[in-house]
């Protein structure tokens, strides 16, 4: 993909992130993390670091303005409805086909793709809000934080990422993305919705509850339609009735002719062997 930034540019935004200011000195950015009104802390990320990512970046290709991917991995942003933003991580490895599940915080690669995006349509800042206060509670004296930890912590967004040991088309990806999807939100009963357009990654949406763990699930097995996950997922997530009934309405309007169909052939069928 084409993206002109510079590492400079990727320092800006990531300041915007924490509300903050940043110096260069020795090859290095410089950042104030303000966890509350009297503590601050200071972090660093190499100017390195940042070109490299953004060389990655290069390497790559996106659709749908959120979903980054090559001939071996896809990665997008997805709401995280129906389930609380905690950082877990769920993995779950398909050995016989060679493919890789993970429902994540986003990568680094990731999170500058994303400040990239928003960049061009607004000011960063206005997309997150300002979390200082509840940051004391996540701040341990004794550790080091890197940049985009503390970047990933305002962000506050599922991704969702798929790796192949094959090449593999966008479309595969895609397909293994909505069944990997469909298969969480059956086994969770929690609407995990790839997001299409980055606004979109921002809204609040209904918590439902849990009925399974993670831990517990295994790797998808099938690959579903992609418009019947999207509406099964709208159900899901649907805070009333209506728009509930609505788009469980339009999955089940999808198989009202393939089940005519076989009803009348085994009318047919019992119509002509019978004595």
């Amino acid at each position: 993909m084409q993206i002109e930034a510079t590492p400079k540019d990727v320092a800006q935004w990531l300041s915007e992130i924490l509300r903050s200011t940043f110096t260069e000195e020795n090859g290095l950015f410089y950042f104030a993390w303000r966890i509350d009104s009297e503590t601050q802390k200071t972090i660093s990320v190499s100017i390195e670091k940042l070109a490299d990512i953004i060389n990655t970046l290069r390497s790559k290709q996106f659709s749908d303005e959120t979903c980054l991917y090559d001939d071996h991995s896809l990665d997008t942003v997805a709401r995280n409805a129906g389930l609380p933003y905690r950082g877990d991580t769920t993995r779950l490895s398909d050995t016989e086909n060679g493919v890789e599940y993970e429902l994540s915080e986003p990568s680094d690669e990731y999170v500058v793709f994303l400040l990239y995006k928003l960049s061009r349509i607004g000011p960063i800042r206005t997309f997150f809000r300002a979390r200082i206060g509840p940051a004391r509670r996540l701040v341990d004296e004794n550790r080091t934080y890197t940049i985009f930890e503390v970047a990933r912590y305002s962000i506050r967004q599922w991704s969702i990422k798929i790796k192949t040991q094959k090449k593999k088309t966008y479309q595969d990806l895609s397909e293994f993305s909505t069944s990997f999807t469909f298969h969480l939100s059956y086994n969770l009963d929690a609407a995990i919705i790839p997001v299409r357009y980055f606004e979109e990654a921002y809204r609040f949406s209904a918590v439902s509850e849990r009925r399974s763990r993670p831990e517990e699930i295994v790797a998808p097995r099938r690959l579903y339609i992609a418009d019947l996950v999207y509406h099964y997922q709208m159900a899901v997530s649907a805070e009333g009735p209506f728009l509930e009934f609505i788009s469980y309405y339009h999955v089940f309007e999808h198989f009202f002719e393939a089940i005519f169909q076989d009803d009348l052939i085994e009318k047919v069928k019992s119509s002509i062997t019978h004595p």
